[in-house]
């Protein structure tokens, strides 16, 4: 049994087995033999002269409404122990009164969320704030609002 792929705008559209080439050319579209490739699948890109290339991995999808367990575990355990040491006011080096009261405020009004949208509007200005004071860096803020990669 030969085995064709259905070729659209250099997209593998359809792999179907047919009996002949004789027969597959009376289907209207191209049709390009690839039954000694059994690696080629729907999605592929047809480069032409039977030569075909698997199409680049999507990119990834992250959700960004976490449960608070999730936002907790988005936090290396040295984030985490710094913002809890500062809330607490034993931070070594010490923070001023208004930045522990500031990340206790933080942290108590996430611990009383159930869901935290770490891309809304609320999410930055907080994480701004963290990454002012020195808790994490502008690679490390748009990380952590990046949020959770969907798997």
């Amino acid at each position: 049994m030969l085995k064709f792929a259905l070729v659209e705008n250099s997209i593998v559209v359809g792999i179907t087995p047919c009996e002949s080439v004789e027969i597959i050319q009376t289907f209207p579209g191209s049709w390009i033999d690839v039954t000694l490739q059994p690696e080629i699948k729907i999605g592929w890109i047809y480069l032409g002269d039977n030569l075909f290339k698997e199409p680049p991995p999507s990119p990834p999808t992250y959700r960004t409404i976490l449960s608070h367990q999730e936002w907790v575990n988005t936090w290396t355990a040295t984030e985490w122990a710094s913002l809890n040491a500062a809330a607490s006011g034993t931070s070594e080096p010490p923070v001023s009164q208004s930045v522990t009261d500031t990340v206790a405020q933080f942290l108590a009004s996430v611990s009383a969320s159930n869901n935290i949208n770490v891309a809304s509007a609320q999410a930055d200005i907080d994480y701004s704030y963290l990454e002012a004071n020195g808790f994490i860096d502008a690679a490390r803020k748009a990380e952590l609002q990046q949020g959770i990669e969907e798997t």
